[in-house]
């Protein structure tokens, strides 16, 4: 089930995926613009709240009209990871989704390496069985999600790296930065498999974690910021573009 040239196959070595928070469409239009004049590889649409997830494949169709050759990936907080499956493998052209990216893939660090770990692998097997041939974002070791020791990182990432596309962590909250030790040690363990990272990344830091991360999840490290604080739903033309040309150099 390790499907480790996906990613690398589509994308190369590395990849930046600014994340698009809907509010409307054509706010989202906008982000999407920015993105690809910045020379983003693809982008995430992402519900925080402000509408429903089924109306994600509808902005998906949008911006795909716009731009025919961007990717476009998707993640459906208010949907369990089996759900959120379901509904993009039964999405069809143009309303499908290039990528879904999951919070929790239920990987569970807790067995041996070699035990079948049943929640992640009954995911992976749905997949096999499905039509949609997306790449697969599996959170692990995310935040919001049940705590990984830091001695059970590297065991937890190759374990996850048996069940998806992209092993995906993140820092503690909602544009936090990750601990750099934690992004070693999952990466030392994963080797090529790629590994993305969602959530602090800004122009400051981001080159830390170059040598480490394959796909970068940015969204409050490029969001305008009006004095009192980030506007989650708009994109800062000028932050975006700066982080592409660090991430792609």
């Amino acid at each position: 089930m390790n499907c480790s040239s996906k990613f690398t196959d589509y994308f190369g070595a590395r990849a930046f995926f600014p994340v698009i928070h809907i509010d409307t469409q054509e706010l989202a239009m906008s982000n999407a613009e920015i993105a690809v004049e910045s020379g983003a590889q693809g982008v995430f649409l992402i519900n925080h709240g402000r509408s429903s997830d089924h109306r994600l494949p509808y902005i998906a169709m949008a911006i795909r009209q716009s731009y025919p050759k961007l990717w476009i990936g998707v993640n459906f907080l208010s949907m369990v990871p089996f759900d959120a499956q379901d509904f993009v493998n039964a999405l069809e052209p143009p309303y499908h989704f290039d990528g879904l990216w999951v919070d929790d893939a239920m990987v569970d660090e807790s067995l041996a390496e070699d035990d079948p770990n049943q929640g992640a692998m009954r995911l992976a097997k749905e997949r096999e069985a499905m039509t949609w041939s997306g790449i697969y974002f599996g959170g692990t070791a995310f935040k919001y999600q049940r705590p990984v020791e830091e001695k059970d990182l590297p065991t937890v990432a190759r374990i996850a790296s048996k069940y998806m596309d992209v092993v995906v962590t993140s820092g503690p909250g909602t544009g936090q930065e990750a601990d750099l030790n934690k992004i070693q040690l999952m990466k030392d363990a994963l080797g090529d498999f790629p590994l993305g990272i969602a959530s602090g990344i800004t122009l400051q830091n981001v080159e830390h974690y170059l040598p480490f991360v394959n796909a970068f999840l940015v969204s409050t490290g490029i969001c305008m910021n009006d004095g009192k604080g980030e506007d989650f739903y708009r994109f800062d033309p000028e932050k975006v573009k700066a982080l592409a040309d660090v991430i792609h150099k």
